[in-house]
């Protein structure tokens, strides 16, 4: 094959699609890029990727375009160049625009692999790059396949061999496509901040950390007078910080504790310089988690049963998964019955009670701030039924869903 021509066919196309194009040997030798210098730093990351997956050890005549998308969101696609030592490497792309605080945490999580990449290249070069849809980027990779290999291989295909690469590729691609229809990730309109504080008092009280690390990032949704990013930021986590310590005290943790950790963590914000320093302590609602899972500890039965102390946790953690008696008897070494036995003497509690009071809590939160429909809950909460979830919350409340979501929701 003419690599010149090749090169230059794929500056073309490049150019016309606005997506950065590199092509490598079996080492990893770069060969060209195009358009953009910064793509070829940035894809290091892709490659990575590959590695973890194995993609890269071996390029048979016949394998297919892969995909591989990094936690932020962040597309690269490899193709095979049949009958040679060559591969195509695209990207990276975005599914759709960030805001700037999303960008810093994309940046963030990329310095450890990449020390050089300054934040300020990072932003220009999601700036000058075209932003594609997710289905459109498998598109691309499907048509440059037919082009330079001659073989058609459907952009279905190239999304379904994605979505089974791993045990949560499905879900991460369903993740995916939510954020793409809701065009933008992580940000909170003003006029709803007060819901989103609610939200975030209500889960530190109840001690759900998980939920709460699932939430947008506190910093940039408020509204500041501060000259400078760094310093509105800055504003942001100390109000996070004040309601967090407040909330935790109001889900049963000492004040003198909550005082201290407010403390050290508003010792903290003042101390950083630089926002991806900053961007660490709300990256992900670390922060509010914290005050969570000290109220999470407050609240835990604490037994002298290990085996009890152990299913506790893990109920706690996975309380949105499928979940029996058996199943946890197994993960303790125990037999059912055994194990029922010693949490109702430990706990006073029957173990499916305990299950069923820790999912119902999740759904009360579910039903104040979000509009999820009662199946749609029911499901996020691997309970068996829409009916089943209804009897076991009346049950646990003495309320129907409905009836608690009128008197409740903000």
């Amino acid at each position: 094959m003419d690599v010149l021509a090749l090169s230059n066919s794929l500056r073309d196309y490049a150019r016309l699609s606005g997506i950065p194009i590199a092509l490598y040997d079996r080492q990893g030798e770069l060969i060209m890029h195009s358009p953009h210098p910064l793509a070829t730093l940035l894809q290091q990351d892709g490659l990575t990727l590959l590695k973890q997956e194995r993609v890269l050890e071996s390029l048979p005549d016949d394998e297919p375009p892969r995909c591989v998308i990094s936690p932020d969101f962040l597309m690269y696609g490899k193709i095979p160049v049949q009958g040679t030592e060559y591969f195509l490497f695209l990207g990276p792309v975005l599914n759709y625009q960030r805001n700037e605080e999303q960008l810093l945490r994309a940046f963030t999580n990329l310095q450890p692999a990449l020390p050089t990449l300054e934040f300020s290249d990072f932003r220009s070069y999601f700036q000058t790059v075209k932003t594609v849809r997710s289905s459109d980027f498998f598109t691309h990779l499907s048509a440059l396949n037919g082009l330079i290999n001659q073989v058609y291989v459907p952009s279905d295909a190239i999304t379904s061999s994605f979505m089974s690469s791993s045990e949560n590729s499905a879900t991460f691609y369903s993740s995916l496509m939510s954020h793409e229809k809701s065009h933008v990730i992580d940000e909170v309109p003003r006029s709803d901040n007060y819901e989103y504080e609610a939200r975030i008092m209500y889960l530190i009280s109840h001690g759900q950390s998980e939920e709460l690390r699932r939430l947008p990032s506190f910093s940039g949704h408020l509204p500041s007078l501060a000259s400078t990013s760094l310093r509105a930021s800055k504003n942001a986590l100390i109000i996070l910080n004040s309601l967090s310590s407040r909330a935790a005290i109001k889900g049963g943790v000492e004040p003198v504790v909550a005082y201290q950790y407010a403390e050290v963590f508003l010792h903290q914000i003042e101390a950083a310089v630089s926002l991806p320093q900053l961007f660490q302590m709300g990256n992900n609602m670390n922060m509010a988690a914290t005050y969570a899972d000290l109220v999470a500890s407050a609240k835990m039965p604490q037994t002298d049963s290990k085996a009890v102390n152990d299913t506790i946790s893990y109920i706690q953690k996975h309380y949105d998964a499928p979940m029996s008696v058996p199943e946890l008897a197994a993960a303790a070494g125990l037999s059912p019955e055994y194990l029922s036995t010693l949490f109702r003497q430990k706990t006073g509690d029957s173990l499916t009670h305990y299950i069923q009071e820790i999912k119902i809590n999740s759904a009360k939160a579910m039903l104040r701030f979000s509009k999820a429909s009662l199946a749609e809950i029911a499901a996020a909460l691997s309970f068996s039924s829409q009916p089943y979830f209804q009897k076991v919350f009346k049950q646990i409340t003495g309320q129907t869903p409905g009836e608690y979501r009128r008197k409740h929701e903000v």
